[in-house]
């Protein structure tokens, strides 16, 4: 019982980390409940007729790549799946980069083609303004051209969507992660153009927006890295959101495990002493 007072900490910390990478390479899909707030998200976007236009408001950057990262991917894995047509457009500079990086191999997956089933806007300055003005004219709200520099109406897409409002817009996602963001969203388009609206935000920032979903205002919440696994496991899309979620829980019972056994080897050799 006394060695266990003194296992050098550096086993501790390897086993840690062996138990953490082996769950992220090789998930074993541990059960996770599916919370509400995502099911309420997914059953508005599962809801979408095929050719609906889901509009996906990139406002992070990569500091927040683990939570929000797979929350775009399955998030664009399950518009494909439905044959929605999707925007990406970033009031974060490097939003129009990482939709793009992200997209693509989802589009592969599912044979999908830029500009007809989906078009990445990319970043433009100005946030609250440029979503007012996009509201009223799309192209000119861009300055006429989208991430790759192309011009927006040479799409079919572009042509499609001729402003940010319900007539042209079915569905507006906001995967935010601080401001601009999720207000912008609600004060310029979801409110006034009553268009229905979801978030997906870093766990950190859900308690603030909770009170949107209450109200009605958000149709649905997907919140951090568990919120990206719980529409993972509804869409059917099981990826790095749920091996996520592996690699904590593993992780949690491994620490908890320390904690009993060094409990154990403390009372058992307190007497002796």
């Amino acid at each position: 019982m006394e060695r266990l007072q003194s296992i050098d900490r550096r086993w501790i910390y390897l086993l840690l980390a062996l138990v953490v990478v082996i769950a992220l390479l090789n998930p074993i899909g541990l059960p996770v409940k599916v919370g509400n707030t995502t099911r309420t998200m997914f059953e508005a976007v599962d809801a979408l007729p095929p050719g609906s236009v889901i509009w996906i408001g990139m406002d992070f950057n990569v500091s927040s790549k683990a939570e929000q990262f797979p929350m775009v991917s399955v998030l664009l894995d399950h518009a494909f799946q439905k044959n929605l047509k999707v925007v990406g457009f970033a009031m974060w500079p490097n939003g129009g980069q990482i939709f793009k990086q992200l997209v693509e191999p989802v589009a592969k997956k599912y044979k999908k083609v830029e500009g007809t089933d989906f078009l990445n806007i990319g970043y433009k300055p100005g946030n609250g303004v440029a979503l007012r003005a996009m509201v009223t004219d799309v192209n000119n709200g861009a300055a006429g051209v989208d991430h790759n520099g192309k011009p927006i109406t040479s799409s079919p897409l572009g042509q499609q969507v001729k402003r940010l409002t319900a007539q042209y817009v079915n569905f507006v996602v906001d995967i935010a992660a601080g401001d601009p963001g999720t207000v912008d969203y609600l004060n310029f388009v979801a409110t006034p153009e009553k268009i229905p609206m979801a978030t997906a935000v870093v766990n950190v920032s859900v308690p603030q927006e909770m009170p949107y979903v209450q109200s009605g205002q958000y149709k649905g919440l997907m919140g951090g890295l568990r919120g990206a696994a719980e529409y993972e496991i509804l869409a059917k899309a099981v990826g790095k959101a749920a091996a996520g979620m592996d690699s904590q829980s593993l992780a949690a019972v491994l620490i908890t495990l320390f904690i009993v056994v060094g409990n154990v080897g403390y009372l058992a050799t307190r007497g002796k002493k």
